[in-house]
């Protein structure tokens, strides 16, 4: 347990908890005053501040192929939408409005990448419906 020795050294413990509490307590109060005349000075002169990391981005350089939207559309299972997202330079597929799964046309190829997110989709779309062979032919071969 404790003894007389015990309780000298327990109170000057307890005496330097309060004394830290307090020094944290007073940087705290410094720190959010430095903050709080931080933002007014940044918000003076200015209705809104602006992330300086924030960049206008442009569309990619990467043109699209001559593989047809149409075409590829015919391909993706029921359920299943395929864009030719020319912004971003790659095929977007969405299955069941929740599933979105899309692949670069500057890494793949234009046409290669199509295919990829279609088999992707038929691959979902058979799990989904218990089947075991795909519909279109050499498709996912």
């Amino acid at each position: 347990m404790f003894d007389k020795s015990d309780q000298k050294e327990a109170q000057q413990e307890a005496e330097d908890r309060a004394d830290e509490k307090e020094v944290a307590n007073n940087f705290q109060k410094e720190f959010n005053e430095f903050r709080r005349k931080l933002r007014a000075a940044a918000l003076k002169g200015k209705k809104k501040v602006r992330n300086p990391l924030a960049k206008m981005r442009y569309p990619t350089k990467t043109p699209p192929g001559d593989y047809d939207p149409k075409e590829a559309q015919a391909l993706c299972p029921p359920d299943a939408v395929i864009h030719h997202d020319t912004w971003n330079g790659r095929w977007e597929l969405v299955y069941k409005k929740s599933v979105r799964i899309s692949r670069s046309w500057g890494l793949y190829g234009h046409r290669e990448s199509a295919l990829m997110v279609i088999r992707l989709a038929w691959k979902r779309y058979m799990d989904d419906n218990l089947l075991e062979v795909c519909p279109i032919e050499d498709l996912l071969t």
